[in-house]
């Protein structure tokens, strides 16, 4: 890994994390509650089906880049093509729910024809984006997220200042530069990998052998996101869960760490000379092992700072939320250091493994995040999340081990 590649990533990530922060007045003036919670439930329509229409292929992309380069163009290729069936297919669905479902009208539509165009154009840019990732090519990389989440928000500011729209504003936004970015995106493809028109059967097969396992694990991460909340606010009543959605918020300084330190980690992984094997595991895990430590000081130390910081950016009602920083900031780091075992075993072709992981690790949350709560009150809920993590990262690495031998 490089120095410089983990300051670029850093670098882009907290601009990225910024920009939503300080246009938040600028948004709350312009849209109500509602608007806003109406734009959540489209941005999680958005988020699920970009899910499932990529259905993690850009993975096997990544993977095949440092395997053969020489067949990664009829993989890529094969995935456009493919690409566009499925957009078909979403549009015939689209059009037959508007004659058969009765409450189906023009406005659902319209919204459902944006969400899956939205998917479509971020399966083509994530595939470029994660190849630029796997080639290190961290300021191609962090500028071309940059410069999306800008045009995103610019669009919006644009929408919202001339137009009466109000959350429609910023889907559309969303859409146009999801349009915009898909042309530079293809250019690049055909550029740099020759990306064609050509389509073969069986490299799709293998494809979907190596990426559908996968996709359980993505939809598990986002129950992971939410569950810990949701038993909150059965459990514990919305006063506590304001206040730890705020330690949650100011718990994100570790995703900027530990977001910086994946692509080049990642990187370095998939381009190991000799490839991951038994002689070079004991390597990676000592380099794991210091990531680990080095994260468990910033475990400690960061919630003195942030607890200092906190009545600064919150009014004295959020006080208490400094009893959570510390459960929050480690169900955080858990997660991060989870993120950096999986790119191992999704190297070593193991996804079923993963799947089965995650499985395991959901039925670990939801069976102790209600004795957690009744233990440990709020904070149960973080430890409930720590114990997933550290279970499933557990695991990983004793499949890993096993893997190579």
């Amino acid at each position: 890994m490089h120095l410089k590649s983990v300051s670029i990533y850093f670098f882009f990530n907290i601009i990225n994390a910024i920009l939503p922060i300080v246009t938040l007045p600028f948004f709350t003036r312009y849209l109500t509650p509602d608007d806003f919670g109406t734009l959540t439930v489209f941005n999680i329509a958005c988020m699920i089906t970009a899910v499932l229409f990529r259905m993690e292929i850009n993975t096997v992309l990544k993977r095949q880049s440092v395997e053969s380069k020489e067949s990664l163009t009829r993989y890529l290729s094969t995935a456009f093509v493919f690409s566009n069936f499925l957009l078909l297919t979403g549009a015939l669905l689209i059009g037959v729910a508007s004659f058969v479902i009765p409450s189906w009208n023009k406005g659902l539509t319209l919204w459902a024809s944006m969400v899956l165009m939205i998917s479509y154009s971020r399966f083509h840019t994530v595939n470029l984006h994660h190849l630029f990732q796997i080639n290190n090519r961290a300021f191609v990389y962090g500028l071309w997220g940059l410069l999306v989440t800008l045009g995103s928000f610019g669009g919006a500011f644009i929408l919202l200042s001339v137009t009466s729209l109000k959350w429609e504003a910023r889907a559309w936004a969303d859409l146009l530069v999801a349009a915009i970015a898909l042309i530079p995106a293809v250019y690049f493809l055909r550029k740099e990998y020759a990306l064609s028109w050509k389509f073969d059967w069986n490299t799709l097969k293998d494809t979907l052998r190596f990426s559908l396992p996968l996709l359980p694990g993505s939809f598990i991460s986002y129950l992971f996101m939410v569950s810990d909340r949701l038993f909150l606010a059965e459990l514990v009543g919305p006063k506590e869960l304001g206040l730890y959605s705020v330690a949650i918020q100011l718990s994100s300084a570790v995703t900027l760490i530990l977001g910086a330190l994946l692509p080049p980690w990642e990187s370095w992984l998939f381009n190991l000379k000799g490839g991951i094997t038994a002689g070079n595991i004991d390597k990676i895990l000592t380099r794991f092992l210091l990531v680990l430590a080095a994260m468990v000081l910033v475990m400690f130390g960061l919630p003195k700072i942030l607890e200092w910081v906190l009545p600064f950016i919150t009014s004295k009602d959020f006080s208490n939320a400094r009893l959570y920083l510390l459960p929050t900031i480690a169900s955080a780091t858990a997660a991060g250091l989870f993120a950096l075992l999986l790119p191992i075993l999704t190297y070593l072709r193991r996804t079923t493994i993963i799947a089965a992981v995650h499985v395991v690790m959901l039925l670990i949350n939801f069976g102790v995040l209600y004795p957690y709560i009744k233990w440990w009150g709020t904070a149960g809920a973080a430890y409930a999340v720590v114990t997933s993590y550290v279970v499933g990262g557990v695991g990983l690495i004793l499949f890993m081990r096993k893997s190579v031998r």
